[in-house]
């Protein structure tokens, strides 16, 4: 999708950054890198830009889709609805309990507890996971 929306804006290849640097997260910061994501962007490379965003989408797919959302917002000049955030705060908050839900699985196992634990987890894991995927659209 990022792809898309930056061939839309002319800004392929070489507008594109590790999640438009909108998270600065030690590992994605472009600054803490020393000027360009992973030293190689932002490049002119369609190759290198296209490699980049495969590996940021397969493994941190939540951030870079709303990292495209923030992009076609400023883009646009349009204001988050309060009700948008409020559904993204609570996939997000589904899928922190959804990780604490498999933590203590995790740990009840390792303690010989009972096995409904971990169906639990599995259950609320697929409910976040759901929830996420209608809320990315």
């Amino acid at each position: 999708m990022r792809h898309k929306v930056l061939k839309a804006y002319g800004q392929w290849p070489q507008g594109y950054s590790c999640c438009q640097s909108y998270f600065g997260c030690c590992c994605i910061s472009n600054e803490t890198i020393g000027g360009g994501c992973c030293g190689i962007l932002p490049s002119e490379s369609a190759a290198t830009a296209c490699c980049c965003l495969c590996l940021e989408t397969w493994c941190c797919a939540q951030p870079a889709i709303q990292a495209t959302r923030f992009y076609v917002m400023d883009k646009k000049q349009l204001a988050p609805d309060p009700c948008d955030n409020r559904i993204i705060a609570f996939s997000n908050c589904l899928q922190c309990l959804a990780c604490i839900c498999e933590i203590i699985a995790c740990i009840v196992s390792i303690a010989g507890g009972p096995s409904e634990i971990q169906d639990i987890a599995r259950i609320i894991r697929l409910i976040a996971d759901l929830v996420l995927l209608m809320v990315m659209g």
